[in-house]
C-alpha cells in the first residue's frame, strides 16, 4: 500500500494560503479547530483522477469561509455564504488539490470542485479511505484538510 505523506498536504495548503491569501497556517496539533461549529459549516472537495485516484476535502465553519472570501477579494467579509464565498472556497480547494497532485506519482487530472453548506451533516467519499485529516489554524480560525484515496479500480 502506498503511503501519502501528510507533510506534502501541509506544505500544499501552507503554500496556497501564503501566496494566495497572505495568511500563515500553523499545525492544529490534531485537534478540531475551536471555531468549527457542528451546526453550520462548509465543505468543498476536488477529485484527483488518473494514476492516483482520490480527493482533497476542505472543511471550515461558515464564518471562516466568509472571512477567507473577504481576504481573497480584498473586501469586507460577506455576512453569509453566497456565490463569492462558494467560488473562493472552491478555488482554494482546487489550488491545494493541484499543488498536492504535483507530489503524486504518475499523471492525474483534477475534477471541478463541489461545495456543501449546512448543518449537522457529514461528508464522505463513497468507496474511499481517509488517509490524512489535518487540522490547521490561522489567526485563531481553523480549517481541516483531508486526503481521501479511492478504493478499487481506476
Amino acid at each position: 500500500m502506498e503511503v501519502i505523506n501528510s507533510d506534502e498536504l501541509t506544505k500544499a495548503v501552507q503554500q496556497v494560503f501564503s501566496s494566495l491569501l497572505g495568511l500563515q497556517l500553523v499545525d492544529g496539533n490534531g485537534e478540531r479547530p475551536p471555531d468549527f461549529p457542528p451546526d453550520r459549516k462548509v465543505s468543498a472537495a476536488v477529485g484527483i483522477n488518473g494514476d492516483w485516484n482520490g480527493a482533497v476535502v476542505f472543511e471550515c465553519g461558515t464564518g471562516t469561509a466568509c472571512h477567507l472570501a473577504g481576504v481573497m477579494m480584498g473586501s469586507q467579509a460577506p455576512a453569509h455564504v453566497d456565490e463569492d464565498v462558494k467560488d473562493v472556497i472552491g478555488e482554494i480547494t482546487n489550488m491545494v488539490a493541484g499543488t498536492f497532485k504535483n507530489c503524486l506519482p504518475g499523471h492525474s487530472i483534477l475534477t471541478l470542485p463541489c461545495f456543501i453548506e449546512g448543518s449537522d451533516y457529514s461528508m464522505d467519499i463513497i468507496q474511499g479511505q481517509r488517509l490524512i485529516s489535518q487540522p490547521m489554524l490561522y489567526e485563531g480560525k481553523g480549517i481541516v484538510l483531508s486526503v481521501i484515496k479511492a478504493n478499487g479500480r481506476h
